[in-house]
Order: structure tokens, then sequence, then C-alpha cells
């Protein structure tokens, strides 16, 4: 039997925040399910179903009960799943690389403080903020970025391995937090 692959690609504003996150979630775990979108008029058993709300302030229901169907389970479709950095994320990543570059370094660590605690807020919203684990990931991930905005600043300019360095730590991040999220709440 043929393995059919879906790949769903995610932009910044999918998972801009924790309620958008879990959109998303809701969005492959229909696709595992029955390859399309749960309707929103589904009747659900409110016992096994949590009510979210999507970019038009519509009710998204995730049937719990049919998650029993996807762990342990083989399909015969294979899922990818590209997710980019949150919103506003890569815009905010250029501004750090652009102070860097002016010499404005306390500025550029600011913003990647901002920045940081944005997605450490979209982690306590996922209440997965008590997994250390990702605290030190993602901690390390910012760290690389502030050697990286240093760099920048002492020399002056910045090399298209450095730009694209800086620029992945948006999906870096994004992933991160997002499959972590997936993995604790769907997959254990």
């Amino acid at each position: 039997m043929p393995v059919n692959t879906i790949i769903l690609k995610f932009g910044g504003t999918s998972v801009a925040d924790a309620n958008s996150m879990k959109n998303v979630a809701e969005i492959i775990i229909s696709k595992l399910i029955d390859n399309k979108q749960l309707s929103n008029k589904e009747k659900i058993d409110n016992k096994y179903s949590e009510k979210l709300n999507d970019k038009n302030n519509k009710n998204i229901n995730i049937n719990y009960s049919k998650l029993e169907n996807i762990k342990n389970k083989k399909f015969n479709k294979t899922l990818v799943v590209f997710l980019l950095a949150t919103a506003k994320t890569t815009d905010t990543l250029f501004k750090i690389m652009d102070l860097a570059i002016e010499n404005n370094i306390e500025d550029a660590l600011k913003l990647k403080d901002r920045l940081l605690q944005k997605h450490k807020k979209i982690i306590k919203d996922l209440n997965i903020d008590k997994i250390n684990e990702l605290q030190n990931k993602l901690n390390e991930l910012y760290k690389k970025l502030e050697i990286l905005i240093k760099g920048i600043y002492y020399l002056g300019e910045i090399t298209p391995k450095a730009k694209d360095s800086i620029l992945s730590i948006g999906e870096l991040s994004s992933t991160l937090i997002f499959s972590t999220y997936f993995i604790i709440n769907f997959l254990k």
C-alpha cells in the first residue's frame, strides 16, 4: 500500500501565540484522524473536548476521545509539518542585527530579551513552562543569539552564515515550543 504524504506549512501568524499553536495542533490531529479538518459544527462529547478560538473568534473543538486512535498507531500516510517563526519574530531578528551593526549593543540585547520573554509567555500560556528541558533548550538558543549579536557588534559586520544563524533562531524557537506542546499533550 503506497504511503500518502501530507505537507502542512504554518506561517508566523499561525503560530503567533498559545491559542494559535493550539489551533495548529487541532489541524494536525484532524489530518491524522481523517485527512480533513474537523467541522466547527461537529457534535463532540464535552468531556473530551476543548474549545479553542481561531483568528475569527469561532470556537473550534478538539475531540480528545479520537486521540486514542493516533497514539501508538501506524498510519498509511506521512505527515510533514513546517513551522515558521512566530509572528514578527523575523522582523525583530533583522532589527537586532541592524542595531548590532550600528554599534547599539544595549538596544540589540534588550530586543533579544523581549523576544525571549515573548517565547516564554507562549510556553507559560501553553502550560508547558515546568518542563526544564524545554526551558534549557530555549535559553541555549538565546545564549547563542547573544554571542552572535556581540560578534556582529565587535566586528562591525555580519557574515551570511551569522545572518542565517540568527534568523534560524525564530524557526527553531517556534518548532521547539510547538513540538514540546504537541508531544506532551497528544503523543505521550
